[in-house]
């Protein structure tokens, strides 16, 4: 394919996502999660493909995608809670929490509906003016390597201050150069890593960020001596402790190149 056409493939598929998750056809995490990861890969084939990665159409398509994430995210959000909360043995003795936690579950979705549309309109707009570039064989190099070099500093800052919110950064970094070389893949590019075991290490970030989230949720809606709340909290601070231990390790081992197989190891 040419990266014309991916753009416009992604495109189409990403208006299908959001309109779906406007008109509320099927169910509404399936709808949320899928708009929320088109939305990730139209942003990531602007950051490999765009003609001027930094220039002002780039930057104003980009920062539509931004914003259409940011609304999707609380409601994202509130169904990871849920269904989480579904789980627990606790559920029973917790009527309050649950119908507070579908309380505000229902207000993210009334709050997408009301705004996503407008926010749709825009996003495609700015999407259609991004000129893209006409040799890709040299795109590798250019774009590869710099999102290869955030993956190291991420894993550093992980590994030296162990926190959710730089779990999330290295999360999101990983996933930023796995879409980037499935890009590459697409593209008929060789001689770039294979991008499958990164999945891998979202994944097992992915759940201690949810967990993370889960526990903030339920201490927001609790009293402050909840055991359940200080439960949870425990929980999301052992994830984040049995990640934390992956990532320092590898990161002692690491050298100037990412190895997929070396992330293997945290799922």
């Amino acid at each position: 394919m040419t990266p014309a056409q991916l753009v416009e493939t992604a495109t189409r598929i990403l208006e299908r996502a959001l309109l779906r998750v406007q008109h509320g056809n099927g169910a509404a995490d399936d709808a949320v999660h899928d708009a929320r990861i088109a939305l990730r890969r139209t942003g990531a084939l602007l950051a490999v493909l765009a003609a001027q990665p930094n220039g002002d159409n780039v930057e104003r398509a980009q920062r539509a995608l931004r914003r259409l994430r940011r609304l999707l995210a609380g409601a994202r959000d509130a169904d990871v809670v849920l269904a989480q909360f579904a789980r627990l043995p606790q559920r029973d003795q917790q009527p309050r929490l649950e119908r507070a936690l579908k309380k505000q579950q229902r207000r993210g979705g009334d709050q997408v509906v009301q705004q996503i549309g407008r926010r749709r309109k825009k996003a495609l707009k700015a999407l259609r003016r991004v000129d893209l570039v006409d040799e890709v064989q040299k795109l590798a190099d250019a774009r590869i390597g710099p999102l290869t070099q955030t993956v190291l500093e991420r894993a550093n800052h992980l590994a030296h201050a162990p926190s959710a919110r730089n779990t999330h950064g290295l999360r999101k970094a990983l996933r930023t150069l796995r879409y980037a070389l499935e890009i590459c893949e697409q593209l008929g590019i060789s001689g770039v890593p294979d991008a499958g075991a990164f999945k891998l290490a979202q994944d097992a970030l992915g759940g201690a960020m949810d967990a993370q989230v889960m526990a903030d949720h339920v201490a927001a809606l609790s009293s402050s001596d909840s055991p359940l709340a200080a439960l949870l909290a425990a929980e999301a601070a052992r994830d984040l402790a049995a990640v934390t231990r992956v990532v320092r390790a590898w990161d002692q081992r690491q050298s100037a190149n990412v190895s997929p197989a070396a992330w293997t190891n945290l799922a």
